[in-house]
C-alpha cells in the first residue's frame, strides 16, 4: 500500500468539507494533511498560532474543536480559542509568536508556509528566537509552490537560515518520516523547527498537476464527483 492509499479517507474528508462549504486552497489543505495527522495529537497542550491558515480543512479533520460550520468560508476567522493568533495575510505570525512566548511558559506551535521565508520581517525575526530562547515549535509546509510559481527555493534553504540563527532544525520527508526525530523536537523546549517536505495537492492528480490553477479555486459539483471517482478508482486499482 502506498502512502497516498493510507490517506484516502482523510483526503475524502478534506474534499467533502471543501465542496460542502465552498472552500478553496484545497491543495494547501492536502499538503498539510500528511503531517497534521501525526503532529496535531502531539501538540494538543500547546498554544497554537496559525501562520498559514489557508487550507484550514486539514486542521478540522484532526481536531474536532475546529468545526467547519463555525468558520467563515475561507479563513479560521479567530473563532477557535485554541489559536492564540491567526495570520490573515503572511509574515506576521513569527514575530507575534516570539512576543507571546515572552509572556508565558506554555509552549507554542507555529505552523507556517515556506513562502514566508522570502519576507524581510520574517528574516529579521529569526535571530530573536535564539536571543529570547523562545519556546516555539515551528512547522513548515515545504511544498515549494506559491500561488504564482514553483521551485521557490534551492534544497535546504530554510534549514540553512535556521542553522545560521542557531535554531535546531530537521527536514522530514513525507514519504518516509522519521517519527523519532519529530517526537524529539516536539518534546524539547526553546526554539526548534521541523521542515516537512510535502506535495501540494497530495493524493489528487489534478491538484498536483495544476496546484497554481487550483490555489483559489473551489470545486463545482461535477468536479467534486469526478475527483471522488478518480480517487477511489486509483485506490481499488492499487490494492
Amino acid at each position: 500500500m502506498t502512502i497516498e492509499e493510507k490517506y484516502k479517507k482523510d483526503i475524502k474528508k478534506i474534499l467533502d468539507i471543501s465542496f460542502t462549504h465552498k472552500v478553496s486552497h484545497i491543495p494547501s489543505a492536502l499538503s498539510q494533511m500528511i503531517y497534521f495527522k501525526y503532529l496535531i495529537p502531539k501538540v494538543k497542550d500547546f498554544d497554537w498560532v496559525a501562520g498559514k491558515q489557508f487550507g484550514w480543512q486539514a486542521y478540522s479533520i484532526y481536531d474536532d474543536r475546529i468545526n467547519p460550520d463555525t468558520i467563515d468560508l475561507i479563513i479560521l476567522n479567530g473563532k477557535n480559542p485554541e489559536f492564540k493568533y491567526v495570520e490573515e495575510t503572511l509574515g506576521n505570525a513569527l514575530g507575534v509568536s516570539i512576543g507571546l512566548a515572552l509572556t508565558q511558559t506554555k509552549p507554542i506551535w507555529l505552523n507556517v508556509s515556506d513562502s514566508i521565508f522570502q519576507m524581510g520581517r520574517v528574516l529579521e525575526a529569526l535571530p530573536l528566537l535564539s536571543k529570547f530562547n523562545s519556546n516555539i515549535l515551528i512547522t513548515v509546509d515545504f511544498n515549494n509552490i506559491s500561488r504564482s510559481k514553483k521551485d521557490l527555493y534551492i534544497p535546504q534553504y530554510i534549514s540553512k537560515l535556521t542553522e545560521i540563527n542557531n535554531i535546531p532544525v530537521i527536514n522530514i520527508s513525507s514519504e518516509n518520516p522519521n517519527l523519532q526525530a519529530i517526537d524529539k523536537l516536539i518534546e524539547s523546549s526553546g526554539p526548534r523547527m521541523i521542515v516537512f517536505e510535502t506535495i501540494k495537492g497530495f493524493g489528487v492528480n489534478r491538484f498536483k498537476e495544476d496546484p497554481v490553477g487550483w490555489h483559489y479555486k473551489t470545486m463545482s459539483e461535477e468536479e467534486y464527483k469526478e475527483i471522488l471517482e478518480e480517487l477511489w478508482e486509483s485506490f481499488w486499482l492499487n490494492i
